[in-house]
């Protein structure tokens, strides 16, 4: 049995890690925080990840760049990323847009919303995950 595809969280914030963590692992899915961009790339090229998640007020990363240059790749650009931020943060949202996210939402969604964000972008609880 081939193992299940990650979701990618580029998260700092302890908080939202925390909540982005109990998520996923609530709804059967597995989830990697890599903490540098070699084993981002190493993760997206040897787990392809079912989803990228993107906390915009992440540092220890360059995920503007990152998503940019995985949507430029074609062996990568139908993965999705889903950013998450401030709300109130419209030029941050924007630069996320730009970058290539395919959705990008207020933090309180990942909180309130996560299994309909997974739906959104195709996904749904994984193998022994109950969806809330």
């Amino acid at each position: 049995m081939a193992e299940q595809a990650p979701i990618v969280a580029l998260v700092d914030d302890l908080l939202l890690a925390s909540r982005v963590e109990a998520n996923c692992r609530a709804l059967g899915w597995p989830v990697v925080f890599p903490r540098g961009t070699e084993t981002f790339w190493t993760l997206l090229r040897e787990r392809r990840p079912a989803l990228v998640l993107v906390g915009m007020s992440a540092t220890r990363l360059p995920w503007e760049t990152l998503v940019s240059e995985m949507k430029r790749d074609p062996t990568l650009r139908d993965v999705p990323v889903v950013a998450f931020g401030s709300h109130m943060d419209l030029a941050l949202r924007q630069r996320a847009r730009e970058a290539g996210c395919d959705r990008v939402v207020a933090n309180s969604q990942i909180a309130t919303e996560f299994a309909s964000l997974l739906a959104q972008v195709g996904l749904g609880a994984a193998a022994g995950g109950q969806p809330k």
